[in-house]
């Protein structure tokens, strides 16, 4: 049997504070990959693979991801990118503020 519990509402709360990275997934992604090739430039993680490193840089990604989307997300319905996405999707200019 897994020792896990997996139990409705118990990592509800958890999960829930991931959820503006949800929200703000394309953006996420593009930074993510700007800031990693950033990290590689000015580290040279990718000369000798140095794992201690690369999961620090990722770790570190994730924290500012994670604080960005908390930030843009309360004054916005979107994150940036998604919001260019939705816009071009609809061939308009929607609204983006939550105010």
């Amino acid at each position: 049997m897994c020792g896990a519990d997996f139990r409705p509402g118990r990592w509800s709360r958890a999960l829930g504070a991931l959820a503006p990275l949800g929200r703000t997934a394309l953006t996420g992604y593009i930074a993510a990959t700007l800031l990693i090739l950033a990290a590689d430039r000015l580290l040279r993680i990718g000369d000798e693979p140095d794992y201690g490193m690369a999961f620090s840089v990722g770790a570190g990604v994730f924290l500012v991801e994670l604080a960005f989307s908390l930030l843009w997300l309360r004054r916005a319905r979107y994150g940036p990118f998604e919001w260019v996405w939705r816009c071009l999707t609809w061939w308009r200019v929607l609204p983006n503020s939550r105010g």
